[in-house]
């Protein structure tokens, strides 16, 4: 947040009490500062409005919040930079609402209620991890709530359901050749380009989407990736087949993401992959991360390399390290 230099332009970042977050790039430090303030003064003014509001509003609900409340309030407050990551958490808790009922009272949802929600997400589908965050997200809301005087208690929560880490699916080098040539044969040379950058990159989609042109730089290769799912940004370095993609015109390389998906979607099918469910384009990380460690790359570095916040979520890839375990065997040779 503030300013802060990026290549030849200064970028100003303010976020003010929740009401919001502003932006822009100036072309020196000093007016990097004239604006800092003007955008500074906007939201304060905004913060105030605001506030009052807010004071209104929970003056007229004395019972306590409902979701469509108590989601507009962490919408100002938890998420109000509306990063990437908050993003993501934000559109999850409008699918909560929407389930439990924008007019719901929080002071009604019990034990009991909680518990039979997370069984309809299992019913669906859903894994259990997927369940585990959604559960989080309305212990977020009302954390929330309790903090501002809108619940008096929140009730107990079923305990969080075993994760089992399942097999990894990457894809091979024949795999990839195939599903390149099978893109590119059919005139969609932007997508073949965009799995070869999430390839080698390990971006995630959302990641690759947010890249602005400042974020690239060819001179040094290197893509400097800001928003990001675990708030962690990261600098990548480009492989020589990514720098030459990157150094085209954005048209290139970055299709329309839904267009993207149902070409991806097409091609699983050609290629004979309708029925593998871990076939997706989330794949190329999985892909990227297994050719390090397979390349003998210690777990750190890929840790650092993918922007993983826990250590854990990168361990699922050590056990394809070359020859990782063969150096002990002599140990045990009589």
């Amino acid at each position: 947040m503030g300013i802060r230099k990026r290549g030849q332009s200064w970028m100003v970042d303010v976020s003010v009490k929740g009401v919001g977050r502003k932006t822009a790039t100036c072309a020196t430090r000093e007016e990097a500062k004239r604006v800092e303030a003007q955008l500074r003064s906007s939201l304060l003014d905004g913060a105030n409005a605001s506030t009052a509001g807010e004071n209104r509003r929970t003056a007229q609900m004395p019972n306590g919040w409902t979701f469509a409340h108590t989601l507009q309030v962490c919408a100002d407050t938890v998420w109000r930079e509306f990063n990437y990551s908050q993003r993501v958490d934000w559109l999850l808790a409008k699918r909560i609402v929407s389930q439990f009922g924008e007019d719901t009272m929080l002071c009604t949802l019990t034990t009991a209620a909680i518990a039979e929600f997370q069984d309809g997400l299992l019913r669906k589908g859903l894994k259990p991890a997927t369940a585990n965050r959604h559960l989080s997200m309305i212990s977020t809301m009302m954390r929330v709530a309790i903090d501002r005087g809108g619940l008096q208690a929140r009730p107990k929560f079923p305990k969080n359901l075993k994760v089992r880490n399942g097999r990894v699916r990457f894809m091979s080098r024949d795999e990839e050749a195939a599903h390149v040539k099978w893109i590119e044969e059919r005139g969609r040379a932007e997508h073949a380009a965009m799995i070869i950058v999430l390839l080698d990159t390990g971006m995630r989609m959302g990641e690759f989407y947010n890249l602005k042109a400042q974020d690239i730089d060819l001179e040094q290769r290197v893509i400097h990736i800001w928003e990001t799912k675990a708030d962690l940004p990261r600098s990548i370095p480009m492989t020589s087949r990514v720098h030459n993609i990157m150094s085209l015109e954005r048209t290139h390389w970055q299709p329309n993401r839904s267009v993207f998906i149902k070409w991806w979607q097409k091609t699983r099918k050609d290629l004979g992959f309708a029925d593998d469910t871990h076939y997706v384009p989330h794949v190329c990380r999985h892909t990227c991360a297994s050719r390090l460690v397979q390349a003998g790359v210690d777990i750190l570095r890929v840790k650092q390399w993918l922007g993983h916040k826990d250590i854990q979520m990168t361990q699922r890839y050590a056990h394809l390290a070359p020859d990782s375990l063969k150096s002990a065997v002599a140990a045990l040779e009589v």
